[in-house]
């Protein structure tokens, strides 16, 4: 599947999310959404999506150990990258968790945070 086309696949979808704030995420004036349930195509099944108030929205998906971004108009490089995969890195199998309906909104929340402070401690 093209990115095109996956970006009019979240375009026309409502799908119920988790979101988090940079409070627990860690990640400067952006917002974690997470999916509350696997998505239909199998090739992003497991996806989450930041959004920036001035930069706009980037989503990644997982691919066993592959964390990709798959659409978004905000192309994350350099610094920025490195820290949403390195936070994806840590929390992958609980966010994959989250999705399946195996974590709750609330626990997934402290599983951040808590990598967040093993990361920058």
């Amino acid at each position: 599947m093209k990115l095109n086309e996956i970006e009019k696949y979240f375009q026309t979808n409502l799908f119920e999310m988790s979101n988090y704030s940079s409070k627990t995420t860690g990640l400067e004036g952006t917002t974690m959404w997470v999916r509350t349930e696997p998505g239909v195509l199998p090739h992003i099944k497991y996806r989450v999506k930041f959004q920036h108030p001035q930069k706009g929205s980037a989503v990644f998906a997982f691919w066993g150990e592959d964390i990709q971004q798959v659409a978004g108009n905000w192309k994350l490089t350099g610094k920025s990258l490195t820290k949403v995969k390195t936070l994806l890195q840590l929390i992958q199998g609980d966010i994959i968790k989250h999705i399946d309906g195996k974590l709750d909104s609330t626990e997934l929340g402290k599983r951040i945070e808590s990598a967040r402070e093993k990361k920058t401690s």
